[in-house]
């Protein structure tokens, strides 16, 4: 077994190696001169890198709505998970919960929620009460709470 694990290994690795070796020569000039291209009109054998969201995402924009300096009144844009049913958000640096209880059985949002969570705006009112709103007519009114929402399957 150990023997028959070490081959598939060791084939692994020399299909890498000369993937590599393929990959190094399709991109040389003189791979593109022997096919009739120009250094120029040959592309490098690499990934494609996927486009940053952020101007500098390993330090992205503060974000007031997550970092407890909400301001009253104004509405932020905001992703309310939605999956386990609505009953907690986390806003403003903490906690909320909703007595609305939104749930249509089996830990999924009612019908016309989008599900695992649904785009709308949450606004601080006042210190104790944010309100969800979206584009469909939703609004969830939460108040502060100590309590941290439960785990979900």
């Amino acid at each position: 077994m150990v023997r028959r694990w070490m081959s598939i290994v060791a084939v692994g690795c020399v299909l890498v190696l000369a993937g590599s070796a393929c990959a190094a020569v399709e991109s040389s000039p003189q791979a593109a001169k022997s096919s009739g291209e120009t250094a120029e009109t040959t592309r490098p054998a690499t990934t494609p890198v996927p486009p940053v969201i952020h101007e500098d995402a390993v330090h992205p924009p503060p974000d007031p709505a997550q970092d407890g300096d909400a301001k009253t009144g104004q509405p932020y844009e905001y992703r309310l998970y939605t999956h386990c049913g609505i009953e907690f958000a986390q806003f403003n640096g903490r906690y909320w919960r909703t007595e609305q209880l939104t749930d249509k059985g089996g830990g999924n949002p009612p019908r016309g929620w989008d599900n695992p969570e649904q785009r709308g705006t949450m606004t601080l009112q006042r210190d104790d009460e944010a309100v969800f709103h979206d584009d469909r007519g939703h609004e969830v009114i939460f108040r502060p709470t100590n309590e941290r929402p439960p785990g979900c399957d």
